[in-house]
């Protein structure tokens, strides 16, 4: 079984898009309106499918998880709070509607408002396509051309993700999934780097919101991570947003010794 992405990306192009050259931004723009659909055209896609009832059988990979009873299984997107992203696995994919869909098991911490608890932790558990991870890429490439390698005299730090393919099938899908995990092990590893305000910026919470069938679990808040990353008092007790400035230029310094 094979499946085609309508319009390929430029191999060439994504080369130089991911090794962090100097494509601009209209061409990356370009890169992505022109060949990859939107998220809005794949949930119309989505819905249409479900209403004709007309589903592809899974693959052995289990699709969705047998929730709890505290578990809330989102009917539409449900935005995240301020918060960090803690951890992230690509545990599994299945094939569905006629796409690859790969499921994310994430820990996300909210912030604590001032003068209140921290509140408790989300147990997400996600289901996105190949193409909502390359949105997010380009997303934090766009975002953080620094990170992404393209000012003089700063190393890159952003990961790198599996580029597109003209024809995708159960065993390309597997060695994604294996990449994708990397991906994300990555990601959730800028918080030892002094990039913590990578996995508090919106675009990850615009990632992780919850979607038509995922699922979010209120789970133990996770204090002593967030003692580790940014102290006893202030991870107890109020948002660590607010000192966001100050951090984000300490650690970032700290990526680089005199």
């Amino acid at each position: 079984m094979q499946l085609t992405i309508p319009s390929p990306v430029d191999p060439s192009m994504l080369a130089a898009h991911e090794l962090g050259l100097h494509v601009s931004l209209e061409s990356e723009r370009k890169l992505l309106n022109n060949n990859i659909p939107t998220l809005n055209h794949r949930l119309l896609q989505t819905q249409l499918a479900q209403s004709s009832q007309e589903q592809a059988p899974p693959t052995q990979h289990s699709p969705h998880p047998q929730p709890n009873h505290d578990a809330t299984i989102a009917e539409k997107t449900e935005a995240l709070p301020d918060g960090i992203l803690l951890s992230a696995d690509i545990a599994s994919f299945h094939y569905e509607q006629e796409e690859f869909w790969f499921r994310i098991d994430a820990i996300f911490q909210p912030f604590a408002k001032p003068g209140q608890r921290l509140p408790p932790a989300k147990q997400l558990t996600l289901f996105r396509v190949y193409n909502d991870f390359y949105d997010f890429q380009v997303l934090l490439l766009e975002t953080y051309p620094r990170e992404a390698g393209r000012e003089s005299r700063h190393p890159r730090v952003l990961p790198y993700m599996p580029g597109p393919a003209e024809h995708v099938d159960n065993a390309l899908t597997e060695s994604r999934r294996s990449e994708l995990d990397a991906y994300v092990h990555s990601l959730c590893d800028l918080n030892k780097s002094g990039g913590k305000y990578i996995l508090e910026s919106p675009g990850i919470r615009e990632f992780l919101a919850l979607k038509p069938g995922d699922v979010g679990i209120e789970t133990d808040p996770r204090v002593e991570e967030m003692e580790e990353l940014y102290g006893q008092q202030q991870a107890r007790s109020g948002s660590p947003g607010d000192l966001s400035d100050l951090r984000d230029n300490l650690g970032w310094l700290k990526s680089f010794p005199l």
